[in-house]
């Protein structure tokens, strides 16, 4: 469940189509780098005065008082990281679609037009009322973090984990502060580890089971709404 960023308002890397053949080769191997690592976001880092020169040209931005973020990181998080996230995505999703006789995959997203081989789009649904209802009776529930979410929990994680769902997410390095994988949920840190624990995880029942238990357990236990203000509180006082 979630956003494929294929709709014609997250397509902002397309402006950049018409930049210089450099430049755009740039970042077409930069964001190509960065989906390929996990735990660790270096797009901002590696954008130079120059590339970002010629990205002004395609699609200015306009800092303003109001923000502190500079133009290399608007580009790096809200235009490079959702590319990344976009075609991580898809590919993923390609990769689940050629096993259809195997198992099936449904995916919920706002663009009911995104037509993947294998995939069942099945368009949006209701956050609160239907979507923990799927998280509870899918098998395996996977998550892909939005790439400008550099080492945080998304809030996805703790939908399904909450909802008593299988998570199966991508490598966050805070995941490892406040849950344990392999007994709380699962991670992948490449499309082959990936595909390898669905096969395990589709065949062991009650492994898969057990670890959905304690995860939502932990999520019910140690990181409710009551222990999150207590926290924020104690922290003020400090």
């Amino acid at each position: 469940m979630g956003s494929l960023y294929d709709e014609p308002k997250h397509r902002i890397y397309d402006k950049f189509r018409d930049i210089s053949p450099y430049a755009k080769g740039y970042l077409d191997a930069i964001v190509k780098a960065q989906k390929s690592i996990y735990g660790y976001n270096f797009l901002k880092g590696l954008l130079t005065e120059d590339i970002v020169e010629e990205m002004q040209k395609a699609y200015p931005t306009d800092p303003n008082a109001k923000t502190v973020m500079t133009p290399e990181a608007i580009y790096a998080d809200y235009v490079l990281s959702r590319q990344v996230t976009a075609m991580e995505r898809r590919e993923i999703l390609e990769l689940l679609g050629k096993r259809e006789k195997d198992f099936k995959t449904v995916l919920y997203t706002n663009n009911c037009d995104s037509k993947i081989v294998g995939v069942q789009n099945r368009g949006s649904i209701d956050y609160y009322d239907k979507m923990p209802h799927v998280f509870a009776n899918s098998e395996i529930n996977l998550n892909i973090t939005l790439k400008s979410i550099k080492t945080g929990i998304p809030l996805r994680a703790f939908d399904i984990m909450g909802s008593g769902g299988f998570l199966l997410t991508n490598y966050q390095p805070e995941m490892m502060e406040y849950f344990v994988p392999d007994e709380d949920f699962v991670y992948y840190d490449s499309y082959e580890s990936l595909m390898e624990k669905v096969e395990y995880y589709l065949t062991h029942e009650k492994e898969r089971m057990e670890i959905a238990q304690n995860g939502a357990r932990k999520v019910w236990t140690e990181h409710t709404m009551q222990k999150r203000i207590e926290e924020m509180i104690r922290v003020l006082m400090e």
